[in-house]
């Protein structure tokens, strides 16, 4: 192994803190050394965590020889105390002190930063100048988002400068990267159009790379499905107004089948978790009340309080049909889409018109089943991918789903990141 590379993989959390955005990090250290590479992690310390994404399992769903670096919160916090409470502020300059000294050790090749705290991007700059090591950027979101409208916060003028702020900084970080990788190609359409001299364009140095799934996962032992009850449809994630409107076109679906056949649904029920990080006890449940007005109440039952990582993985065990779902931006990549996929599971995806995932289930149907919800009533065979699943989940179907196993396991993605991280060592700094 002493001709293996080494990258530091920056991010925004360390087990047993697992939020979303960690994902990515967490699966190549999994697999990047059968890519032929070492991989090191830094990311803020538990001060800088919030307690919803701390995960009791969370050290066994990530590899424990891959060494951790954690940068403790400075003393005193002043930032924090100036009413400055997000992480990609508050930890930045911690971040890349340490950063720096592993840097001088001269053991890595390249630095890889991944997560949607924006600001660390901006490390990837400063860290090249200093140490002249290349630097490759991963956008799993848009950071800065031109005419953006603020429709999910109620600090919409804080949100509005923070945008201001994103374009500034955004600059300064892409126009530096050595390469960079998002998970949509939408997103990297729209930076090369604001910034076609950065290095990365002008070296070629891109590639699309979707978030796939970590095999370590389903290895982990999980309890069995409880042998009876009602089937189980279950969704995982974010829901509330963003995914209103994709929840609301399988609902349509379902009523005009239930207008056909009462007794379609009888045996099922769709339960959502995790769908609102700032539900409390007594507020609304978007999704759970849409599917009331809508005259379905009794199919839908939604969980909006923070999930670990590791009990969605339980349910999406327990679960006999899995869904996914989708936002009005058709840039967007669903995290979840492949590992749900590898599990087996029927799979019954909505996502807006022209979304750019659609191209995964055309060159790999077994993925599972898709409608699209927009501007048109419904979607040419919406209703037959919609029975076909219900089918499914009925008849308690598993599938192996071999090509979904060969193109998006993790050692598939490190693979591809291998690629990119070749380019950019190999270029001119």
């Amino acid at each position: 192994m002493g001709d293996l590379r080494r990258v530091l993989l920056v991010g925004s959390s360390l087990p047993p803190f697992l939020p979303a955005n960690v994902h990515r990090i967490r699966q190549l250290c999994w697999s990047l050394r059968s890519a032929g590479w070492e991989a090191e992690v830094l990311a803020p310390e538990e001060a800088f965590q919030n307690a919803e994404w701390r995960d009791p399992r969370g050290y066994e769903l990530f590899p424990a020889d891959v060494p951790r670096h954690a940068v403790e919160s400075s003393r005193p916090d002043w930032i924090r105390t100036a009413g400055i409470r997000g992480m990609g502020w508050r930890a930045w300059w911690p971040m890349a002190c340490k950063g720096s000294e592993l840097l001088q050790s001269g053991r890595f090749m390249l630095v890889y930063i991944s997560t949607t705290q924006f600001n660390f991007f901006c490390l990837g700059s400063w860290w090249r100048q200093r140490h002249s090591i290349p630097c490759v950027l991963d956008f799993q979101d848009p950071w800065y988002r031109p005419g953006q409208s603020i429709e999910t916060t109620t600090h919409r003028l804080k949100a509005n400068l923070g945008n201001r702020i994103a374009r500034i900084l955004e600059r300064w970080a892409v126009q530096e990267a050595t390469g960079l990788v998002s998970v949509s190609p939408y997103y990297l359409t729209e930076l090369r159009s604001r910034y076609p001299r950065a290095r990365c364009f002008r070296g070629d140095r891109t590639a699309v790379i979707p978030f796939g799934f970590t095999e370590a996962d389903f290895a982990l032992p999980l309890p069995k499905k409880p042998a009876t009850r009602k089937k189980q449809i279950v969704y995982v994630g974010v829901g509330a107004e963003l995914m209103a409107k994709s929840f609301r076109r399988i609902l349509e679906g379902l009523k005009r089948l239930l207008e056909k056949e009462p007794e379609k649904l009888k045996g099922i029920k769709i339960r959502l978790y995790g769908t609102d990080g700032r539900w409390k006890l007594g507020q609304p449940k978007i999704l759970q009340n849409l599917a009331e007005k809508m005259g379905m109440g009794g199919l839908v039952e939604e969980d909006p309080t923070i999930l670990a990582y590791s009990r969605s993985l339980e349910l999406m065990k327990e679960a006999d049909g899995l869904l996914v779902l989708g936002v009005e931006d058709p840039a967007y990549m669903p995290s979840k889409l492949f590992s749900y996929s590898r599990s087996g599971k029927p799979l019954l995806a909505s996502l807006v018109e022209g979304t750019q995932a659609k191209s995964y289930f055309q060159g790999t149907p077994e993925i599972g089943h898709l409608i699209t919800f927009g501007k048109t009533e419904r979607s040419r065979g919406e209703e037959t991918e919609i029975q076909e699943f219900l089918e499914e989940v009925m008849q308690a179907r598993e599938f192996q789903r071999p090509k979904v196993r060969e193109k998006y396991s993790d050692q598939a993605m490190s693979g591809q990141h291998a690629d990119i991280f070749e380019k950019c060592i190999g270029a001119k700094r």
